[in-house]
């Protein structure tokens, strides 16, 4: 699993991902592909359970 630390880098602060030093615009693009990807789990997720329920009701009817 992905891992986001802060710390000292250099004498600055820094942000590392993985265990390695990264901009902070790497950081907050990161941070927004994760966004994204949550949203688009969370759409397939709930697309996947309808689809589940539907099933489940056809089997009722037969």
């Amino acid at each position: 699993m992905n891992s986001y630390t802060h710390g000292i880098y250099k004498g600055k602060a820094a942000i590392f991902y993985n265990g390695l030093p990264i901009s902070q615009e790497e950081a907050i693009d990161l941070l927004n592909q994760t966004v994204k990807l949550k949203q688009e789990f969370s759409i397939l997720t709930s697309k996947l359970t309808a689809l589940i329920k539907k099933r489940r009701l056809k089997q009722e009817e037969i």
